[in-house]
């Protein structure tokens, strides 16, 4: 191979012109972010609909036979929830046929006085008409009796009040009702738990004083005694089988310190910064791109990724955000 003796020009042209000037590092965060957020959202996205095309599968093999069902009852009723996102097997009852059927796929507006369960491992979003989300655990039993009426007859509801209105969960022994909060109520025959991980609640019971449950308590409840109250963090593990039906906010054009709190108030915990000098970092950045379908945790990992910035998760409920 005979090799050119001629000058490489090009390579010359690029020496004489010198190092390039470094962006600022906001640049360069905004950029990298927006990469890696689109990138690693491609991944969980494809695993996640991998998941989901799976459940659907299932579903439709146990409804086979079952005719399309609308769960409204009459045109005329306005609806009072909407069906943000469902994980596995749901059936709604079907009054006129006196039998639990599968909803249509397209059916996303709920109405007063649809009753609905999960099956086991099945998971079920909603939303109500002023914001409020309702998530309801596997093998849950419960009727949308009002717009901020539930009632729970069986299994494990969880409420975030986003709305102005109280939300009540009613169940066979007392009354629920929150007071700007984040709280969760479990049924299981005789007894009645709630816990609650931000604000409070109160629980009524008939011809009983109303009882208060603040953040970081549990309330517990068994038929002929009375109520018990004893410490659960609302940073436990715990509640870690919600995670799947959270809905990220919208990241385009929002601060990094906007989706932090929203993210430290999904795994119960309070925001906190290691230094000043983070905070305002965390206020200057603007986020590109999407976390849509993604858990909090996976959420918070690909957004953090794309900056200088880190968190850790300490025994003292709070999130520490911290320079990488």
């Amino acid at each position: 191979m005979i090799e050119s003796t001629q000058p490489d020009t090009l390579a010359a042209l690029l020496r004489a012109a010198g190092r390039r000037p470094e962006p600022p590092a906001e640049v360069r965060e905004h950029v990298l972010a927006a990469s890696r957020i689109a990138w690693r959202r491609a991944v969980a996205l494809r695993r996640r609909r991998r998941i989901t095309w799976a459940l659907a599968a299932s579903v439709l093999v146990a409804a086979g036979g079952l005719s399309l069902w609308s769960i409204h009852p009459a045109r005329t009723m306005q609806p009072i929830a909407t069906l943000d996102l469902s994980l596995g097997a749901i059936e709604v009852f079907d009054s006129k046929a006196e039998q639990w059927i599968t909803p249509h796929d397209d059916t996303k507006l709920l109405t007063a006085g649809t009753r609905l369960r999960t099956r086991d491992g099945a998971k079920v979003a909603l939303r109500l008409a002023d914001g409020a989300v309702l998530r309801v655990a596997p093998s849950t039993e419960l009727t949308l009796a009002q717009p901020h009426r539930v009632e729970l007859l069986r299994g494990t509801l969880y409420a975030h009040n986003r709305g102005q209105r109280p939300v009540v969960i009613a169940t066979p022994l007392g009354t629920v009702i929150d007071v700007g909060t984040q709280f969760e109520v479990h049924v299981d025959g005789a007894s009645l738990r709630t816990r609650v991980r931000s604000g409070s609640v109160r629980l009524e019971t008939e011809g009983g004083v109303p009882v208060y449950c603040n953040a970081g308590e549990q309330l517990s409840l068994e038929s002929g005694r009375s109520p018990a109250i004893a410490p659960f963090a609302p940073a436990d593990d715990y509640w870690s089988w919600m995670a799947p039906l959270t809905s990220p906010p919208s990241i385009e054009g929002l601060p990094l310190r906007t989706f932090l709190t929203w993210a430290a108030e999904e795994l119960g915990r309070s925001l906190r910064f290691a230094t000043p000098a983070i905070e305002a970092r965390a206020e200057q950045v603007r986020l590109h791109g999407s976390v849509d379908d993604l858990t909090p945790l996976q959420a918070l990992d690909i957004v953090l990724a794309g900056t200088s910035l880190s968190y850790v998760l300490p025994d003292d409920g709070t999130m520490l955000v911290t320079a990488r």
